[in-house]
């Protein structure tokens, strides 16, 4: 970017700013328009887009009378200035809302233009450029109009009938909100409940398994014992079957000592 030295090529910079600035007017304009609930707002964007487009002649006009091209220099400022409006555009509820927000958006770039053909038509007076300092004032005094305009419209319609307008938009939204977040919480607990059954099938069907399992070893463990107490009955009566002929000894030796006393006799 070529340095600034003078007031002369500041002039030509604020005339290259503001003709790209209207160029994006007439871009934008018929949009506002297009979405414009109000007609009479529709038709004032309509009106303006018109003057706008005179707008851009009388600049290139402006531009040829110093001897220059009637290039454009890309005007940030109101890229910025439409950028953000049409987000709050896009953000605004269809109706008395969005023509208010589409009222700010417009009034918005119609201030900066005429600061910006405020401070060129200065600059032309000083610098003695009388018909060019005319063309701009015509301009700036057509911006004044229209944002009169704007705001008759704004305060005599637009903006007391969004300020009537109830928040039913948002607040059915939040009841639907609200109504889906119920639904899907009551489905995630029927979901849970019937998991939870589920579970308890499958799991209900491996206890009996499971004490069945158990029964067969304890069924198997019992007659594993009657077993082994049935061997030591056998052997218990088996020693007391033996244990008789045992004591039956001292018996005969007793018979055998009184027969000795007898023949002793």
């Amino acid at each position: 970017m070529a340095k600034v030295d003078t007031l002369q090529e500041l002039f030509v910079e604020e005339l290259r700013d503001l003709l790209d600035a209207e160029k994006q007017l007439v871009r934008t304009l018929p949009k506002l328009a297009k979405k414009a609930t109000a007609e009479t707002l529709a038709a004032a964007f309509r009106e303006h887009l018109e003057e706008t487009r005179n707008h851009v002649s009388r600049l290139e006009q402006a531009l040829e009378g110093l001897g220059l091209r009637a290039s454009s220099k890309k005007c940030v400022g109101m890229q910025g200035l439409i950028e953000d409006g049409q987000e709050t555009i896009e953000e605004a509820e269809d109706g008395p809302v969005r023509d208010a927000a589409l009222i700010g958006a417009a009034q918005r770039a119609e201030h900066y233009e005429m600061a910006g053909y405020g401070t060129a038509r200065t600059f032309a007076t000083l610098l003695g450029h009388g018909e060019i300092a005319t063309l701009l004032e015509s301009t700036l005094d057509e911006e004044k109009a229209a944002d009169a305009k704007l705001t008759g419209i704004a305060e005599a319609m637009v903006n007391p009938e969004a300020a009537a307008e109830p928040a039913s938009g948002r607040a059915g939204r939040g009841g639907v909100a609200a109504r889906t977040a119920e639904w899907l919480g009551s489905t995630a607990g029927a979901a849970a409940n019937q998991i939870g059954q589920l579970a308890g099938r499958f799991t209900g069907g491996k206890r009996p398994a499971a004490s069945a399992s158990r029964s067969r070893r304890a069924a198997t463990g019992a007659r594993a014992r009657g077993r082994s107490t049935g061997t030591n009955t056998r052997r218990t009566t088996s020693s007391r079957a033996t244990s008789p002929t045992a004591s039956a000894r001292p018996q005969r030796r007793a018979s055998g000592s009184a027969r000795k006393a007898r023949k002793a006799r």
